[in-house]
C-alpha cells in the first residue's frame, strides 16, 4: 500500500499535539488525494525525522497528530554541494528538483559574467522561494527526508573565498582536462565535495582562474559538451555513484 508523504517544518514534536499543516501540503492531501479523517499518512520536518501521522481534520485547514517516528536512512554520507549558474527557463526548476533527488546538501545559485538571467532583488527572491518549494515536493515524491540547503543567489567572484571544505571541482570542457570519473574512481574517504556549473556560454577566463586560485580543479565529462542542465545531473549522478550512495 502506498504511503503518502508531507511536510511538516517543525523541530519540536510533541506526540500529544495537533499540527497544522502548509496550505500547499494539506490542500494536496485533501483535495488531490482525497484522504480523510483517521488516514495515516507520513510526515517529515525536511531535516532528517520523519513519522507516522493520523489526520484529524481535513477542511480548508488540514492538521495531523503524530503517533511515532519512524527510520530514516536517506541522508547521503557524502556532503555535497552543488554551485550552478542560473539559467532561463525552467532549467533551474529541473536542477532544483533532480539535485534534490540526489541527495546533495547544499545549492547556491550563481550569477556570472555570462549568466543567462539576471532579476533585481524581490523578483530573485520570489525565484529562490519557488525553487525550495520545487525542492521541498522533490522531497515528498522520492522519500528524502533532508531538505538541501538553497542559498540566495552570489556572485561568483564573491562567493569563491567563501568554499572551504572537501574536494572542489569545477567542470570545464577544455582540452586534457581530466575527467570527473577518471578523477573519482582514483578518490577515497572523502566526506565533502562541491561541484560548479557554468551557463551555457561556460566560465570566462577570469572565472576560471579564480575558481582555481580557491582550490578548484578542473573536470571534464568527456569528449561532448553538455547544456548546463545535463552537466548538472550527471555530475551528481557520478559523484553520488562512486563516492556517495547511489
Amino acid at each position: 500500500m502506498r504511503t503518502f508523504r508531507a511536510y511538516l517544518p517543525t523541530d519540536c514534536i510533541d506526540f500529544s499535539e495537533v499540527y497544522q499543516l502548509p496550505l500547499q501540503e494539506g490542500h494536496h492531501l485533501a483535495k488531490v488525494l482525497r484522504l480523510q479523517e483517521g488516514d495515516l499518512v507520513e510526515i517529515f520536518n525536511g531535516k532528517g525525522q520523519r513519522y507516522e501521522a493520523k489526520l484529524v481534520n481535513v477542511g480548508k485547514h488540514v492538521s495531523v497528530r503524530l503517533l511515532q517516528q519512524k527510520p530514516s536512512n536517506t541522508q547521503s554520507p557524502l556532503a555535497l554541494q552543488l554551485m550552478v549558474s542560473i539559467g532561463k527557463g525552467d532549467k533551474m526548476d529541473w536542477i532544483i528538483q533532480k539535485a534534490t533527488e540526489l541527495g546533495v546538501s547544499k545549492i547556491i545559485p550563481l550569477v556570472t559574467s555570462r549568466c543567462e538571467v539576471r532579476l533585481p532583488k524581490e523578483r530573485m527572491a520570489k525565484k529562490i522561494e519557488h525553487w525550495r518549494e520545487i525542492s521541498v515536493q522533490a522531497c515528498v515524491q522520492c522519500g528524502q527526508d533532508n531538505l538541501p540547503e538553497i542559498t540566495d543567489a552570489y556572485d561568483l567572484m564573491q562567493v569563491l573565498p567563501l568554499i572551504e571544505q572537501g574536494e572542489k571541482w569545477l567542470l570545464h570542457p577544455a582540452e586534457n582536462t581530466l575527467r570527473l570519473k577518471d578523477i573519482l574512481l582514483q578518490s577515497a574517504n572523502i566526506a565533502a565535495a562541491t561541484l560548479l556549473i557554468g551557463p551555457e556560454g561556460g566560465f570566462d577566463e577570469k572565472e576560471v582562474t579564480l575558481a582555481i586560485r580557491y582550490g578548484f580543479r578542473l573536470a571534464s565529462l568527456g569528449p561532448r559538451i553538455l547544456r548546463m542542465e545535463s552537466a548538472a545531473i550527471a555530475s551528481l549522478a557520478l559523484v553520488q555513484g562512486l563516492i556517495g550512495d547511489l
